[in-house]
């Protein structure tokens, strides 16, 4: 069997860029509220959870790949 490239009429997929825009669409029946963008910002959510994976990372590790 010839390679892919030795053979005659073999056709290329051949891929478009996509457009980047930076709106980001929302679902229909959404609306983007402005005053919640740093509602939360300084609240510890997830405080617990955060503290026992920092434990965890610090006294035992990463895995080993």
């Amino acid at each position: 069997m010839e390679p892919f490239w030795f053979v005659e009429n073999y056709k290329f997929a051949i891929m478009k860029a996509k457009k980047i825009t930076d709106e980001k669409k929302l679902p229909k029946g959404f609306k983007f509220n402005a005053s919640l963008d740093n509602k939360y910002a300084d609240q510890p959510l997830f405080k617990d959870k955060v503290d026992r994976a920092n434990y965890i990372l610090k006294n035992i590790g990463l895995p080993k790949l």
